[in-house]
């Protein structure tokens, strides 16, 4: 059975992807920052090979703790998403930019699936075949930039993507396979009731992605319907 960590695991895109791994036999490893706010993911956990921890991907304290975990129960894991994010709604101009909520959004959609990846590393070393999903958007995306605005948001996921980038030249010795991802414009809490595609038809997509990647895939900028993007 192979393995899979999945962190913003409890709603959305995150939520969906858990069913997709499960419904292809999948072990996984949910992570999620507010075990209050996980009632769907815990009742799908009854009926499948699901196992929840608590997960903070800003404080290295809990990433660590997570990472033991997560070794602990398996000594290889051979996906892992950095799904979990947030969204910088506030920002549409340069006069609205809020630099200390920016910093957040930094922290969470650059800095945490660096954190996540680096305390998982060892395991994803031990697969000899690993798979890394870096959830970004369209929006981080220079050349697409058409429309402006949104700036924490849009330069986090610009970054990402330069650290996925970065991550599939130091980890090419390893075998491990990193992509950035754009799940599309979703009806999601995030991507709000007027995205073109529901969570089923995006989360569908990225798995056959990510089952279908290979070593001529690293570093690359993917839809979900596996067309590649432009930085």
């Amino acid at each position: 059975m192979q393995n899979v960590v999945i962190s913003g695991a409890n709603r959305g895109i995150g939520l969906g992807l858990v069913e997709r791994f499960l419904e292809h036999g999948y072990r996984v490893m949910a992570g999620v920052r507010d075990m209050s706010r996980c009632a769907e993911l815990e009742e799908i956990s009854l009926n499948g090979n699901v196992q929840i921890h608590l997960l903070d991907v800003t404080n290295d304290d809990s990433v660590n703790a997570f990472a033991g975990w997560v070794i602990s129960n398996t000594p290889s894991i051979d996906v892992l998403i950095n799904n979990a994010g947030i969204m910088d709604d506030r920002a549409h101009h340069l006069e609205n930019v809020d630099i200390e909520y920016s910093r957040n959004v930094f922290n969470v959609n650059v800095l945490g699936p660096l954190r996540l990846t680096k305390a998982l590393l060892p395991a994803l070393r031990e697969s000899g075949a690993a798979k890394i999903g870096n959830m970004s958007s369209l929006m981080g995306s220079i050349a697409d930039n058409r429309s402006g605005g949104y700036y924490a948001y849009r330069a986090s996921k610009t970054s990402l993507n330069m650290i996925t980038v970065s991550m599939s030249r130091d980890l090419l010795d390893d075998g491990i396979i990193p992509v950035a991802l754009h799940p599309g414009w979703v009806r999601t809490d995030m991507g709000g009731p007027n995205g073109a595609i529901d969570v089923a038809t995006s989360t569908n997509g990225l798995f056959t992605v990510m089952e279908k990647l290979e070593a001529s895939d690293s570093g690359s900028f993917l839809q979900w319907d596996g067309t590649r993007l432009p930085w």
